[in-house]
């Protein structure tokens, strides 16, 4: 009974020391898009939480369509001009989307690609939240006569690149995102010199975004965002803004 006794003392001691530490933490809520979340941010979010252990980042996702929630977050992560949203405390650019063709070594291994021409043997998966990247894209290349028949239409952007990685296909996504799924071989990129300029992100601190802990995870994320743009731009790579439609 006296073991049982000491073993409860030091669960609710254990409990309590880990209250008292996270209270001890200041937080920050950061929403962002729901495909560069899972597939950049909190790929590196260990990284920040290494180098800053006093404080705790919760992430939120949004989907292509929702409104952001600048209410109820310190930072969000907005695609495209952030003119268009209520009065913030600051904006910065994070980058530039650097668009090219996404596939996975077994694609690849049965329809190897030299020119662009090349992918029209490939499946070619579409997501609904980024419709008319697959033509702008065929337009940069200048590649003709291409058709889209049947195939897989998924309504965002993350579960087509799950497909990808699957080995069903191949799609169009930006190459920032992709920097430690390319580093674990879940993606290739089999022509990395063909990036299409797409969108821009942004980091934008809300109204109730105050402390040097949001200082600190700002210029952590523009650094991360940095890195990023350095690792995608071979030298010589061909790239161009994305014509409007």
């Amino acid at each position: 009974m006296a073991d049982r006794l000491d073993e409860s003392i030091n669960e609710m001691t254990t409990a309590c020391e880990y209250v008292r530490r996270q209270r001890a933490k200041s937080v920050i809520s950061v929403e962002a898009p729901a495909t560069l979340a899972t597939y950049w941010l909190l790929e590196h979010l260990k990284e920040f939480e290494t180098l800053n252990p006093s404080v705790s980042v919760w992430i939120t996702t949004r989907m292509s369509g929702q409104s952001a929630d600048f209410g109820a977050n310190d930072v969000v992560i907005t695609r495209g001009e952030p003119s268009q949203y209520p009065r913030l405390r600051d904006s910065r650019v994070l980058f530039q989307e650097s668009l090219t063709v996404v596939t996975s070594e077994s694609v690849l291994s049965h329809f190897p690609v030299r020119t662009p021409q090349d992918i029209l043997a490939h499946k070619l998966i579409v997501s609904a939240t980024r419709p008319g990247d697959w033509e702008s894209w065929f337009e940069f290349a200048k590649v003709k006569e291409y058709f889209f028949e049947g195939g897989h239409r998924f309504d965002h952007l993350f579960v087509a690149l799950h497909a990808v990685r699957m080995g069903f296909g191949s799609t169009v996504a930006p190459r920032e995102l992709l920097q430690k799924s390319l580093e674990r071989g879940d993606f290739k990129i089999p022509l990395p010199k063909m990036l299409l300029k797409g969108q821009s992100y942004w980091v934008n601190r809300t109204l109730r975004a105050e402390g040097k802990h949001i200082d600190k995870f700002v210029e952590w994320i523009g650094r991360l965002a940095e890195e990023s743009v350095m690792s995608v731009n071979p030298p010589g790579a061909r790239s161009k803004s994305r014509q409007k439609r």
